[in-house]
């Protein structure tokens, strides 16, 4: 075998054995991330539906369409939050489906490789 051959399954080699822990770690930051996320969702509904209720209990002359404004105003920063995180988590969800992607791709590759070197 020529140096060129080899020099690329051993290529293919290392990186099947490198991306099954990429993997792992970024499956990990999906799942911090996803755990994140949906804590700020429930400080976001939470502060959003404590405004709508003090806001009940202190004028009866709001509309409901009145309330929501208010209770989307003041919970403003929390919905930023929560929106923040989706982004990120949403963001490392499309890393970890990359990395799954080239593992499929690699494996392809190898197999391809090995099957056109049994030839010769």
């Amino acid at each position: 075998m020529s140096l060129e051959i080899i020099s690329e399954e051993q290529d293919i080699d290392s990186k099947l054995q490198l991306l099954p822990n990429q993997i792992e770690e970024k499956m990990n930051e999906v799942v911090e991330s996803r755990k994140q996320w949906q804590l700020k969702k429930a400080l976001y509904e939470n502060k959003y539906q404590q405004i709508v209720l003090s806001m009940k209990a202190s004028d009866d002359s709001k509309t409901q369409s009145d309330l929501k404004a208010d209770a989307i105003t003041g919970s403003h920063q929390e919905r930023l939050d929560m929106i923040l995180e989706e982004s990120n988590y949403r963001k490392k969800l499309n890393e970890l489906e990359r990395l799954k992607n080239d593992l499929d791709t690699l494996k392809e590759r190898s197999y391809n490789f090995r099957a056109h070197l049994k030839r010769f």
